[in-house]
């Protein structure tokens, strides 16, 4: 059965209808003043701006096709657009999802296609309250039986929830509340308290809705195609202006005063005011030829918004002075985009509207980077200086994953637990080594000796990532290492500067220094564990299948007492692979398949949104377009007896086809006569799956320590 809260977000796609004279302000009227989180959709606006795009146009005319209800040319788009291949959907189910979206859209009376305005999302994390709020024309004569027919037929019923026309559909621990507010607003919400606060802020009996600010920047942000808003953003600019301060400008280069200058003003600024800022927002647009950027804060005073604003347009002029001048083609370019930067002041809000050329980002993308090394590293053998200069991109993304922005949650009283050491940087490679990514950080069981040792992994498709990523990987390192066992977690390098075999060599060194070193830290190497997420599984997978990479690092597939393989890559296809953004088939990739990040993660509605086809050579770029290359590097080829034990871990809701190649690898190891087990874990999704280990009574923790501890 599918989730309520995704098939009523699926169904809001439907029901949200514009209204000429609609107020910008009427979704936020509705919202509660505890609301933490505003994500909002401006469907109309992204429908007029992508009016001639080809590709969006393709992908909407099945929508016409399926108002018209025309059969012959729905088969024909069927083949043309080759369905098939990328959702994975065969013609009858394609046709079934058509005739869904026909009849449900002339139950209620709508063209959504034409009629597409707005959809705000809020909620409060803290609490796990949720609004969805719709807002359209709607029959009110035909939402009533369609809302029943369709809560009928998908969910086995829905029941009127007095008092007021609050329709409860069932199957969920509080229940999910529908209530059509007026002709020209749906709201949505999770509880039946929330929905008696929106109702009341709706008929003028509560009036202590979101705070002005918020408004302000909400009304602001929803003129873009797309728009946040977030409360209590002080503790976030804090971290921000510390990390400016004690790693941005560390990184600049000693002959550039000037920028030094700048990034150390800025952070002190940001540490002085952040305590002032209530509220910040972010809207984006994706236009023809260019984005447009639109960034908001709101002060808790006047005067703050004042002298922020004044700050901004003299920074603006200075820094636009300071490129324009300069021999660097970007910087010019740069100055042409702060010179025409609007900055607004409302009351206690600053808006700074900034449009961005995709001219620019190709610019920019392309270099020329300063180089922040005083020699390069490279692979081996040596490659050319020009592809593997570390650049000031990397080395600041590394550093922006030092923030934990997601941190392990208290622990949990009832069980035994271990003070934690962190230890970070450590040199893994001697020599010509990567001074970002030939390190690693280790969280070891303080007064605990002998202890096995886990080698985890991070993922990142091979391009991106690393073992902190902001709280996610280093948390899971914790709660591993509170738990009695030592955990080791390495970076390595990335593509482009690197191609493959190079990670997987970098994931043996750093296998082999945890095995000459981790004795001096009281781990125990002859109970050595390696486990890898995503693309990381992929690699540990493939040092126990491929003894070779081991090998060259000194040591024996022997060496590793097992090997946990989390939604990893296990085949790597040659060719193109294709795929849809939503949509209904097993190629269909969701929002549910990655986000959460951890928690529970409920599929999509797979039968009324159409995918978004995509066609994407992934993997050549990293490990060739051979049948042979790609052989060579997938775990699958390379099964043989004698294997170190495998627990292999996939989630119920993973990316589309790794569900399928963990079960095929599964397989061939059994086949071998490989001691292994497949575990596929309930309402996980590709991410949540992962980083959700950080509990004792999580499904995935409980599992590796089980493996781990045996």
């Amino acid at each position: 059965m599918p989730s309520t809260r995704h098939w009523l977000l699926s169904v809001a796609f439907l029901l949200a209808v514009a209204v000429s004279g609609v107020r910008a302000t009427e979704a936020g009227k509705l919202l509660p003043a505890d609301t933490k989180v505003i994500v909002t959709l401006n469907l109309r606006r992204v429908l007029a701006d992508h009016r001639d795009t080809a590709f969006v146009q393709r992908y909407l005319d099945q929508w016409r096709l399926a108002m018209k209800g025309d059969l012959p040319q729905l088969k024909n788009y069927y083949r043309l657009q080759e369905l098939h291949q990328n959702e994975g959907i065969s013609e009858q189910e394609f046709l079934a999802r058509a005739k869904l979206i026909k009849t449900a859209s002339n139950a209620l009376g709508i063209d959504p296609l034409e009629d597409i305005d707005h959809i705000t999302f809020a909620c409060n994390q803290e609490t796990g309250s949720f609004v969805l709020v719709v807002e359209g024309r709607f029959r009110q004569e035909k939402f009533k039986p369609a809302i029943q027919q369709i809560g009928k037929d998908y969910f086995g019923s829905v029941k009127l929830s007095p008092p007021g026309d609050v329709w409860q559909i069932p199957n969920t621990p509080d229940g999910t509340f529908v209530s059509l507010v007026d002709a020209r607003t749906l709201a949505i919400t999770g509880a039946r308290k929330t929905m008696d606060e929106v109702l009341a802020l709706a008929g003028g009996k509560k009036k202590d809705g979101l705070p002005n600010g918020m408004q302000a920047l909400l009304d602001s942000v929803r003129k873009e195609q797309a728009g946040v808003v977030v409360a209590d953003v002080d503790l976030l600019l804090s971290d921000l202006g510390r990390f400016l301060k004690q790693e941005v400008a560390k990184s600049i280069k000693a002959d550039d005063a000037v920028g030094k200058f700048i990034v150390t003003q800025g952070a002190d600024w940001i540490q002085k005011h952040a305590d002032n800022i209530a509220a910040a927002g972010l809207g984006l647009s994706f236009r023809e030829d260019h984005f447009r950027l639109q960034l908001a804060v709101d002060a808790k005073k006047p005067a703050l918004a004042k002298d922020l604003h004044a700050q901004i347009q003299q920074g603006n002029f200075w820094g636009a002075l300071a490129l324009k001048v300069s021999d660097s083609e970007i910087a010019k370019e740069l100055a042409i985009i702060l010179i025409r930067q609007r900055v607004t002041v409302k009351e206690t809000s600053v808006i700074t509207q900034t449009e961005v050329p995709y001219d620019f980002v190709k610019l920019v993308t392309k270099g020329p980077w300063p180089v922040l090394l005083s020699k390069d590293f490279a692979a081996d053998p040596p490659a050319p200086k020009a592809a593997l200069a570390q650049t000031a991109a990397d080395v600041l993304a590394t550093r922006v994953t030092s923030i934990p922005l997601w941190t392990l949650p208290a622990r949990d009283k009832t069980k035994p637990t271990h003070d934690v050491l962190e230890m970070r940087d450590i040199a893994y490679k001697s020599g010509l080594a990567d001074p970002v990514r030939h390190r690693l950080d280790m969280y070891l069981p303080k007064d605990k000796k002998d202890f096995p040792v886990l080698v985890l992994v991070h993922g990142g498709s091979w391009t991106m990532g690393d073992n902190r990523s902001a709280g996610l990987y280093s948390s899971v390192g914790q709660f591993l290492a509170s738990q009695g066992i030592g955990v080791v977690m390495p970076n390595y390098r990335l593509y482009p500067t690197v191609k493959h075999p190079e990670q997987a060599k970098d994931v043996a060194r750093a296998v082999a220094w945890t095995h000459a070193n981790i004795g001096k830290h009281g781990g125990d190497p002859k109970r050595l564990f390696l486990a890898g997420h995503s693309a990381g599984g992929h690699l540990v997978a493939l040092l126990a299948t491929d003894a070779s990479y081991l090998k060259s690092a000194g040591m024996k597939t022997a060496d590793i007492k097992g090997v946990i393989a989390i939604s990893g890559v296990y085949n790597i296809p040659p060719g193109e692979i294709r795929f849809a953004l939503g949509g209904s088939g097993p190629r269909a990739l969701g929002f549910e398949q990655m986000w959460p990040m951890r928690g529970d993660s409920s599929p999509s509605f797979k039968h009324l949104l159409p995918g978004l086809p995509v066609h994407l050579n992934m993997f050549a770029p990293i490990f060739g377009d051979t049948p042979r290359e790609c052989a060579l590097a997938s775990p699958l080829t390379h099964v043989h007896k004698g294997m170190p034990p495998l627990l292999i871990l996939v989630a119920q809701h993973d990316l589309p086809t790794l569900p399928a190649m963990a079960d095929k690898f599964q397989q061939a190891l059994a086949k071998k006569g490989c001691e292994v087990r497949l575990l596929t874990l309930a309402k996980r999704n590709h991410n949540s799956l992962m980083f959700s280990a950080i509990r004792p009574d999580d499904p995935a923790a409980r599992a590796m320590l089980e493996f781990i501890r045996k």
